[in-house]
């Protein structure tokens, strides 16, 4: 059984555990997210479409993995379900919808939950290597990996913390506790702060070479990025953008584009589980949607499984 199957089961209700553990090891090295809703059958996403499983989700289950995945100390996730997760041991991501709890005009919680989105981490070593020869130099480069929902940005920036910080200075900032999910033991990791503090923070007091971080997306985290240039510290991001054009609806992001805040930028596949090139432009040729590509690399070859992954020629 696959370690990331194993250490899930432990965390589920005995019924989910046990519908999960008949799922074909070859279906299940390719789930991206488990899918419990009330009322429904148990959902896989894959790298292929949906998978339903022979049970149907009630709401005792339902809270009963809730409780399971939150070590049964809820009030300790207080600041996560505010923005409508918590993350379990393991790393595992745990999206909740249900009926919001408001407190003077903002999200404090939630109530009457209807279904949990279980997001599963991936250890891919070596996926990110042809990457590498793009970053490391005197200085080191930024770069932000691109891509949808799925494509593998979460675990190719794992994978670029495992080997980088193994030669520089490396400081994680792992807001969701995703990044250092199989442990990262030569990178200085904030684990559950805040992206844009957490820069600023680690650029003070942990003399960093490196800034690693995911999910870019407000105003104050692409800041972030360019005052962590300013300050001679590069950065490695990823943000959901599935292309050049999509950047005009990121003004935020065109705009740490422009001031220098990355010197590449890697365009992911929709998903990297087929073997297809993703191509590395510099930062202002993606940004005029132009120019040749500095390269096209094909970073995981069947990622999913294990495979090995190559450079282009």
């Amino acid at each position: 059984m696959s370690e990331s199957r194993t250490s899930l089961l432990k965390l589920l209700a005995p019924p989910v555990a046990a519908c999960l553990e008949a799922v074909p090891l070859g279906i299940w090295q390719t789930v991206q997210e488990v899918r419990l809703r009330v009322g429904a059958p148990i959902r896989l996403s894959t790298a292929t479409g949906q998978e339903s499983l022979p049970l149907t989700v009630t709401q005792p289950l339902l809270q009963e993995c809730f409780q399971r995945l939150c070590g049964y100390a809820v009030h300790t996730h207080q600041t996560e379900l505010s923005q409508g997760f918590v993350t379990a041991t393991g790393g595992y991501r745990v999206g909740i919808a249900g009926t919001a709890v408001i407190k003077d005009g903002v999200i404090t919680s939630y109530r009457s939950l209807s279904s949990l989105c279980i997001r599963i981490p991936r250890k891919a070593d070596g996926c990110s290597i042809p990457l590498l020869k793009h970053i490391v130099g005197d200085p080191l480069r930024s770069m932000l990996l691109c891509g949808a929902p799925a494509s593998g940005k979460t675990t190719l920036l794992r994978d670029l913390a495992r080997l980088l910080g193994e030669q520089r200075r490396v400081c994680v900032v792992d807001e969701r506790s995703e990044l250092s999910a199989f442990g990262l033991p030569y990178c200085d990791v904030l684990c559950g702060c805040p992206k844009a503090e957490g820069m600023m923070q680690a650029v003070r007091t942990l003399s960093p070479e490196l800034l690693i971080v995911d999910e870019l997306g407000s105003e104050a985290e692409w800041q972030a990025v360019t005052q962590s240039l300013f300050c001679g510290v590069a950065v490695i991001a990823s943000a959901h953008i599935t292309s050049p054009s999509d950047l005009a609806l990121r003004p935020y992001a065109r705009r740490t584009l422009e001031a220098g805040g990355f010197s590449l930028v890697t365009q992911l596949p929709f998903c990297l589980h087929y073997c297809e090139a993703s191509t590395i432009r510099r930062a202002g040729d993606y940004l005029e949607d132009g120019g040749d590509p500095v390269d096209r690399v094909f970073l995981c070859r069947d990622r999913m499984l294990g495979g090995t992954p190559t450079a282009s020629a």
